[in-house]
């Protein structure tokens, strides 16, 4: 299930995509100006950003911008009410994937979603790595060390999140807001993460799950104590 962010200062526009897309099975989250646009995705990870271009405080175009420059790699779809091109171009420059101008059919929009969605899905079903640890995405297939592993789908999308994000520390809050559905209760993350450890272990693996108080979970080399 994909996870969109939705940067809109006009309520009634934002609430009534959130619930149009809630409908066709997307999460999604929405925030009204660019400032917290910025601290939402500080804070969660999304598939895709939806951002108007005129914001408060800090325009779409400078948002999209900043996250560009600060490594963000998420597509993004501006909403504009803007027709000049130079000016779609100046969005465009900015690190948008794509843009549609108000007004809009929803069923436009939804076609530039999935297309940016396909995009993304494509570009992430090559082969990644961490180490000995594999992932193919496509085939939902894992290695440790060269050995074909069996992992439950919370498993999966545990070690696929990990392996993108080496030595980071994550809380299990925010792997659950980032992976998971709130039906995921935080007892079967902190499972799974000790399932996944174990087979780490018994796979003669280079990498391990390690739990540093205060900060969280993060995958790292292996170090014999």
């Amino acid at each position: 299930m994909s996870r969109l962010l939705i940067v809109e200062d006009n309520q009634v526009l934002s609430k009534g995509l959130k619930e149009w897309l809630q409908s066709h099975n997307y999460i999604v989250d929405c925030v009204e100006s660019g400032e917290d646009g910025k601290i939402m995705l500080k804070q969660y990870v999304y598939d895709l950003i939806v951002l108007d271009w005129e914001l408060p405080k800090l325009s779409g175009v400078e948002l999209c911008k900043e996250y560009r420059l600060g490594g963000g790699k998420i597509p993004v779809l501006m909403l504009t009410g803007k027709n000049l091109v130079t000016e779609k171009i100046s969005g465009l420059d900015a690190g948008a994937d794509d843009y549609l101008s108000k007004p809009f059919e929803l069923d436009e929009l939804m076609a530039r979603i999935r297309a940016l969605l396909r995009r993304k899905t494509e570009e992430t079903n090559s082969e990644k790595s961490y180490l000995d640890v594999k992932v193919l995405a496509r085939s939902h297939i894992i290695t440790f060390a060269g050995n074909t592993v069996s992992l439950s789908p919370q498993e999966f999308k545990l070690i696929e999140f990990f392996v993108d994000r080496p030595g980071l520390y994550f809380t299990l809050s925010s792997i659950q807001n980032s992976c998971f559905d709130q039906e995921s209760s935080l007892d079967s993350i902190r499972v799974s993460i000790g399932n996944l450890r174990k087979k780490l272990q018994q796979n003669s693996s280079k990498a391990t799950i390690k739990t540093h108080r205060g900060l969280g979970y993060r995958l790292q080399r292996f170090e014999n104590d």
